[in-house]
């Protein structure tokens, strides 16, 4: 048989289902304002960041920068702006009125190669040497060709957060000096 416990008349224990379960007193009207108006920015931050991404807009932005002179052009595309751990373009091109000599030395500032992580350099150099301050590929381009190009496939290191500029330099038998200076900004 079940007991039935009997509560004294003065003491109301019903409890509001739809109420809080904090005392009026702790939770003011202006504090609950203030909570509501906070989550609603965080929200708003967290739907900007989203549709940005969404955009595309926080991706990697390339540029490139040309020099030329005596019928010859340096033309370099690089990641102006990139994020870590993203695909980035690194990409030199030599193109002349006259056909290219047999060697064409492309020079590159070995810092600013530091902050990728390297598969690969397409064409193979037939060498590569530096001085400390350059990285300089030694490339024999195909016979009679009036166009030279460089893909150095890679990937920005996943630390790599900050500016970096970099420099790249052409020479070769019958070449002009050619020289374009870069910068790329690694977002977090």
């Amino acid at each position: 048989m079940a007991t039935t416990t009997r509560v004294p008349a003065d003491r109301d224990l019903a409890v509001d289902p739809g109420g809080s379960t904090i005392d009026d007193l702790e939770l003011s009207t202006p504090h609950a304002r203030r909570g509501r108006a906070a989550r609603r920015v965080v929200m708003a931050l967290f739907g900007a960041f989203v549709a940005l991404g969404l955009l595309g807009v926080l991706g990697v932005r390339s540029g490139t920068v040309r020099d030329s002179a005596d019928g010859v052009e340096l033309s370099v595309t690089y990641p102006r702006i990139t994020r870590p751990g993203l695909a980035s373009p690194f990409r030199m091109e030599i193109r002349s009125d006259a056909p290219l000599p047999e060697t064409v030395e492309v020079s590159v500032t070995q810092d600013y190669l530091a902050i990728y992580d390297e598969n690969g350099l397409d064409p193979d150099p037939a060498e590569a040497t530096s001085d400390g301050e350059m990285l300089t590929w030694s490339v024999n381009p195909t016979p009679g060709a009036t166009r030279l190009v460089l893909v150095f496939d890679a990937r920005i290191e996943p630390a790599v957060q900050w500016r970096r500029s970099g420099e790249v330099r052409v020479a070769g038998e019958a070449l002009p000096a050619l020289r374009v200076e870069f910068t790329s900004t690694v977002l977090p």
